[in-house]
């Protein structure tokens, strides 16, 4: 190993390269000579997961590039206690004799801080399908500074070595230093502080609508969104699969928050595109995401069915009582909110309409907005056939029919001439 081989570990520190684990929480992080505006040349990109390093710029003075993940729980460990799945990563690209390669930060004296070095490069552990797996790649070479010069086979003999080692509070990394470009990806330097979303259960379901929810894992997040399906889909990639719609990116949100959207919203304002009308008794499937640090991440699928298309119905029925006869459609069935049709209460020869049982004198009559069964019994009364009314009362409703002597046109005609013959009728 030459050139950056121990300077990328000490004067990328000193050069304002920060491998700390109180960095910002983004599961993959690029640093690299030119993003950390030093002397030095490469490159570094991610995309998807996968980071591209870069040195294939031919900088006179050497070239790094790498990622990290900040948030590794690697800190404090023995190096018996790295867990199998904690360390490795795969490749794209021709290694050489350093690049790419793990750099762990070793603490020989368990003062928390590093003293050493462990290297694990592609070009001495990998097992011919391109992947880094010191753990439980048997014919793996380790090396440490201050080592022996040629390494250490195998994670057990290197624990064997140094059984009271530890990682330090620094963060490993991967780093590429020599010419070249490669591709790093499945990329565990410990765990990874979780950055989950929680899809919460539907709420608020009807025929035609429903109230997504979400709640945004630990860390501040600068999006959050759902995803919405008739079918089940995967959320392996950030892009949206066909058949699946988004709402539209809702900002930035608190860590532990809570979030929420109609899925009518996704109706008018859907990603890619709109998604069609919510339909009853349809199961719809859901997953609410958020974006921490550039990176999406889903909570589980969740579903639910709308409600059936169901309509409420009241009936509608009018009864005549003595001496009477209803015109019209009773009993009617109507919808909540609907209008009824119009019926007539018709009275037998000599009698006329009085009134309906609720006290209306609508005649004919139209129940509308109907909001409860209606049930009415119209009330008839017998005609007068001679003289003059002696008051108003023997007008009211169709009574002013009943009179010849004098004969009236309307009810009102009748009132106005008991007002103007106080006296008429009367003995």
């Amino acid at each position: 190993m030459k050139k950056l081989t121990l300077l990328s570990i000490a004067t990328l520190i000193a050069l304002g390269f920060a491998f700390s684990v109180n960095a910002a929480p983004n599961p993959l992080t690029c640093f690299s000579g030119v993003s950390d505006v030093t002397i030095y040349g490469g490159n570094c990109s991610i995309a998807a997961g996968t980071a591209t390093l870069d040195n294939s710029g031919g900088d006179p003075d050497g070239s790094y590039s790498g990622v990290y993940t900040p948030t590794s729980t690697l800190t404090g460990k023995t190096l018996a206690q790295v867990g199998t799945d904690q360390l490795s990563f795969t490749y794209t690209g021709t290694p050489t004799a350093g690049s790419p390669r793990i750099s762990l930060p070793i603490d020989t004296d368990a003062n928390g801080t590093t003293d050493v070095y462990a290297f694990i490069g592609a070009n001495l552990c990998t097992s011919g399908s391109n992947l880094v797996d010191p753990i439980n790649d048997p014919n793996c070479k380790i090396f440490i500074t201050g080592g022996d010069v040629g390494g250490y086979t195998g994670w057990a003999a290197f624990v064997a070595a140094f059984p009271t080692y530890k990682v330090s509070t620094d963060v490993p990394f991967i780093i590429a230093d020599d010419a070249g470009s490669w591709t790093v990806s499945n990329i565990h330097l410990g765990s990874v502080v979780a950055d989950n979303v929680t899809t919460n259960p539907a709420t608020g379901i009807t025929s035609t609508d429903a109230t997504l929810n979400g709640t945004n894992g630990p860390n501040a997040a600068v999006g959050h969104s759902f995803w919405v399906s008739t079918s089940p889909f995967s959320t392996a990639s950030p892009s949206i699969p066909a058949g699946v719609y988004s709402t539209p990116d809702m900002g930035a949100i608190a860590g532990n928050t809570a979030f929420s959207a109609l899925l009518s919203s996704l109706t008018t304002s859907g990603v890619p595109s709109n998604m069609p009308a919510v339909t009853p008794n349809t199961t719809y499937y859901f997953v609410a995401w958020s974006n921490v640090g550039g990176t999406w991440y889903p909570g589980a699928e969740l579903n639910f069915t709308t409600s059936p298309n169901t309509v409420t119905q009241y009936t509608l029925t009018y009864t005549a009582g003595a001496n009477g006869t209803i015109s019209g459609t009773s009993p009617q069935t109507v919808n909540q909110g609907a209008n009824g049709t119009a019926v007539t209460a018709v009275g037998n020869a000599g009698y006329h309409f009085v009134n309906w049982s609720d006290a209306s004198t609508a005649n004919p009559r139209t129940d509308t907005n109907v909001q409860a069964n209606i049930s009415v019994t119209a009330n008839f009364a017998a005609d007068t056939t001679s003289g003059a009314p002696t008051d108003k009362d023997q007008c009211r409703a169709d009574g002013w029919k009943s009179f010849t002597s004098p004969t009236f046109k309307n009810q009102g005609q009748c009132v106005s001439y008991v007002q103007a013959n106080p006296h008429a009728g009367k003995h």
